[in-house]
């Protein structure tokens, strides 16, 4: 991805990772004032965003984890729409995914 994409008060950067439904992307918040934090963000694949059904299995992810308030779950920060797109905001937390973690296990 050469330069960010801007969601309001948020850039996307570098992709992190990617599933069925949705590619997590490196991101930055920006504030007004100068405050910065860097965050994780979601996307949900663009093809799916036409879906009602995946946009609604999308805000469910979103309501449950927000919800959610434990140490090994990452927390939800907002829910950005952009031109008929939804992202997830997310705490960006630094480490090994898990699914490399599970692949090291099982060698």
């Amino acid at each position: 991805m050469g330069k960010p994409l801007q969601l309001g008060r948020y850039s996307l950067f570098a992709e992190i990772a990617t599933g069925g439904m949705a590619t997590v992307y490196l991101g930055r918040l920006h504030s007004d004032v100068g405050f910065g934090r860097t965050v994780a963000i979601k996307r949900l694949h663009p093809h799916l965003a036409r879906d009602p059904e995946f946009v609604r299995m999308f805000l469910d992810e979103a309501r449950c984890a927000a919800r959610v308030a434990h140490p090994n779950v990452v927390p939800t920060l907002d829910v950005v729409t952009i031109d008929d797109e939804l992202f997830l905001v997310l705490e960006f937390v630094l480490g090994e995914a898990l699914s490399a973690l599970m692949r090291a296990t099982q060698a």
